[in-house]
């Protein structure tokens, strides 16, 4: 069985700076006659990488992904859209949060100064861009590590700024790399516009936000989708670590994101209206024969087949698999509920699974997402009891 699978195609413009070294940089390299910068070079070599935008050829326009690298807490260089620059203003490191603020988006809307991220296509789908992030929200963070001890992933994190352009939607994003996947954090939105497996040789989409499919995505879903605040915890970046905060103008929805080397782990510490965590996407580049879904009881069914019962406790968890990759991707509801999860193929090429069915309302509520590179139910089941045991 072969997969048809569409290439990366991003171009990042990667910029190096440091805010208070900017001016002096920029005049050292003029002086010296405008020769390539060595921390230039190595900026870009250790953060190139495929791009976040592959997706089924039926579901529109691959997504690029343009990047800003952050080093050492700083805010950094804000990221260029097709067409058009937004601006950074910089982040506070006494606030403990970086902030971005100033600029328009490249269709013409509103502008980021004043809150604003257009995402093109439906703008009041779950993962589509309808708010924006000026300003850092002040909400008790949870009480995660830092770090995972005994972690079965070598390696570590890196962050940046960025922009995800797909046909008419662009959003500008969070880039988180780590060793198994890279995750494109929407700011508007506080939710997961791209996933892309990092644990084989060619980087694949797993997730394939477009404007024709702007419900694809990763994070939480309820109705109407609330437009988020969206920043970088800065006292929490480490080696093996990044946070990024959400926060509704009102306060009424809250949650964070933990990122490690084996998952991203989100934790909803307010939620004024009953939500799910979604995964919506694609596995491996295309829903198709190939691919399975499985449960934490043990069974497994084509993932072209719908899905709807309560899972077996204490953690709930599922998992999509490309057996012709040999490749997964898991989901985890840190505890046990009497609420049915929901599985359906959507659209005829997105997988989606909601954990509740959208009618979760207990909080503080946390659930993880993360890849895997092999099929095989025992590795996953091992991976999943990993991540439940390290968060427990």
């Amino acid at each position: 069985m072969s997969k048809k699978v569409l290439p990366s195609d991003t171009r990042g413009i990667l910029l190096y700076a440091q805010s208070t070294r900017c001016v002096a940089l920029i005049a050292l390299w003029a002086l010296s006659g405008c020769q390539p910068l060595n921390d230039l070079d190595v900026a870009a070599s250790q953060f190139g990488r495929a791009g976040h935008g592959n997706t089924s050829a039926e579901a529109g326009t691959a997504g690029n992904t343009t990047t800003t690298l952050n080093e050492g807490g700083d805010a950094g260089l804000a990221p260029f859209a097709a067409g058009a620059p937004a601006s950074a203003s910089g982040g506070s490191a006494g606030s403990g949060h970086d902030q971005e603020s100033g600029g328009s988006s490249s269709q013409g809307g509103a502008s980021d100064a004043q809150g604003g991220d257009t995402a093109g296509g439906n703008g009041g789908a779950a993962f589509a861009g309808t708010g924006g992030d000026a300003g850092a929200p002040n909400l008790p963070l949870p009480d995660l590590p830092n770090d995972l001890p005994n972690s079965p992933v070598a390696g570590t994190i890196s962050w940046a700024t960025g922009t995800y352009t797909a046909g008419s939607a662009v959003l500008r994003t969070y880039e988180i790399a780590t060793p198994t996947a890279n995750y494109s954090v929407a700011r508007s939105t506080g939710n997961i516009v791209s996933l892309n497996d990092r644990t084989t040789g060619s980087t694949l989409q797993w997730v394939g936000y477009t404007d024709l499919r702007p419900k694809r995505g990763v994070g939480v879903t309820t109705s109407p989708q609330p437009a988020m605040t969206t920043t970088v915890d800065l006292d929490s970046v480490t080696a093996k670590h990044v946070r990024v905060v959400s926060q509704s103008a009102a306060g009424d929805f809250a949650w964070v994101w933990d990122f490690y080397v084996t998952q991203a782990t989100l934790t909803v510490t307010q939620a004024a209206a009953p939500f799910g965590f979604t995964y919506r996407g694609v596995p491996g580049g295309a829903l198709d024969g190939g691919d399975r879904l499985g449960i934490s009881s043990g069974a497994v069914q084509p993932a072209t087949d719908s899905f709807s019962a309560d899972l077996p406790g204490p953690a709930e968890w599922a998992y999509v698999a490309d057996t012709v990759l040999g490749h997964s991707l898991f989901v985890i509801q840190h505890r046990d509920d009497s609420l049915g999860e929901r599985y359906d193929s959507k659209d005829a090429d997105s997988a989606a699974w909601t954990f509740g069915d959208g009618m979760l309302t207990e909080t503080p509520a946390r659930f993880s997402v993360g890849m895997l590179g092999t099929a095989a139910p025992s590795a996953i089941q091992a991976r999943v009891g990993f991540v439940v045991g390290a968060l427990h």
